[in-house]
């Protein structure tokens, strides 16, 4: 009857473990097969090679972390049970860690553990809940499926998520005169990205009761308006314009990056950092100068303090690597000129305020460009 009980545990232990991955290789799957069937030949096959690179190292770097995290939350575990059970055999080892340990709890838990932790984690939240959402949503018509990019992002890493959709852009069949724009965001879409927002903000103020329940609000909020029949809402009432939204999330998220920002300088002062000492009026010329070297040379310390830490950093910086590239290429008919104007633009505020504030600032800039540019079509014809 003992062993009977067991094998039963070992089975849900395992299944949901392996549950996991078989979610992955699901979604890989259904994107793949998606962008094979939906794409066309290209030319020029530099997007397509850039895209297709920055997935596979992205994926590379973010998941490299994340088997290391594995392995030391095991022998994590293993560290706290009697010497007796290290006796049994490893897949008796493997269900007793499996079940006495909630790895998504874990690793969510280490990478908001401080606020040093936070100003990278913040990063990629602000990121995926506004600029990147609201980027699905916009060529949904265009890119099917695109509520498993998102989930993707999700379970796997937004940068391999983020690279692998503007892979489909470039792919998909580009037809001039037929593109449609989305001149207004329903609520169905506005609604969840503001309420993911706010459970960024509370994030840091979250208790261990309410840290994971807080999170996953936030995963679910920003599936919903991907998902039939949220999807196929293009307005309704008190609808906001696609640009001024943009706008909105790109101050919204700037506003949370100066109260991290704060509170991290604080965290590294109470830390004894000696380039934050005042004693003197003076020394706040002195505090300006140093603070961003101090602040990023402890970031850079921080990244790799985890495994845990270290796969969402990478993914962080892949997502960034990724941004500046669509910055580069950006959404283009095929025959466009690769230019790096936006790209220098967005380099240096990208690095200091974060991918999730100069992202949706950048999108809306352009598509109000490319909005005048279609209004003053008619008026030079006539």
């Amino acid at each position: 009857m003992a062993d009977a009980t067991l094998s039963r545990e070992n089975a849900v232990a395992l299944s949901i473990f392996a549950s996991y991955f078989i979610i992955i290789v699901s979604l890989f799957y259904l994107i793949i097969s998606s962008i094979r069937k939906n794409a066309v030949s290209q030319k020029d096959r530099s997007g397509v090679w850039v895209w297709s690179g920055l997935a596979v190292a992205s994926f590379g770097f973010t998941w490299y972390w994340m088997f290391i995290f594995m392995i030391w939350s095991f022998h994590d575990h293993e560290r706290k049970v009697s010497t007796e059970a290290l006796k049994h055999t490893i897949l008796e080892r493997m269900t007793s860690w499996l079940t006495n340990t909630d790895l998504f709890k874990q690793a969510c838990a280490i990478v908001c553990s401080s606020p040093l932790n936070w100003w990278w984690s913040e990063q990629l939240c602000l990121f995926t809940a506004g600029a990147f959402t609201i980027f699905l949503y916009i060529h949904r018509e265009r890119v099917p499926h695109t509520w498993a990019y998102m989930l993707l992002g999700q379970v796997l890493a937004i940068s391999v998520a983020w690279c692998l959709f503007n892979l489909a852009l470039v792919l998909v069949p580009w037809h001039p005169g037929q593109e449609r724009t989305q001149k207004q965001l329903p609520l169905s879409l506005t609604v969840p990205v503001l309420l993911s927002f706010l459970t960024i903000s509370l994030s840091p103020y979250t208790t261990e009761l309410s840290f994971l329940p807080n999170l996953l609000i936030m995963h679910a909020l920003l599936i919903v308006p991907l998902v039939p029949p949220f999807s196929r809402i293009r307005s309704s009432p008190l609808s906001p314009k696609t640009t001024s939204f943009y706008t909105l999330v790109a101050l919204l998220a700037l506003l949370l990056r100066i109260r991290t920002l704060s509170k991290t300088l604080y965290f590294l002062q109470v830390t004894s950092s000696p380039f934050f000492s005042w004693r003197h009026p003076r020394d706040a010329i002195v505090i300006l100068w140093n603070a961003p070297g101090v602040l990023f040379g402890a970031a850079l310390g921080m990244l790799h303090s985890h495994p845990a830490q270290a796969s969402i950093g990478w993914d962080i910086i892949w997502t960034s690597i990724g941004w500046l590239c669509w910055c580069l290429c950006g959404d283009r008919n095929p025959d466009a000129q690769w230019s790096t104007t936006e790209t220098v633009r967005n380099l240096f505020p990208t690095i200091v305020a974060s991918v999730g504030v100069t992202a949706p600032m950048e999108i809306g800039h352009q598509l109000r460009e490319k909005s005048s540019v279609k209004e003053e079509a008619p008026l030079k014809e006539e």
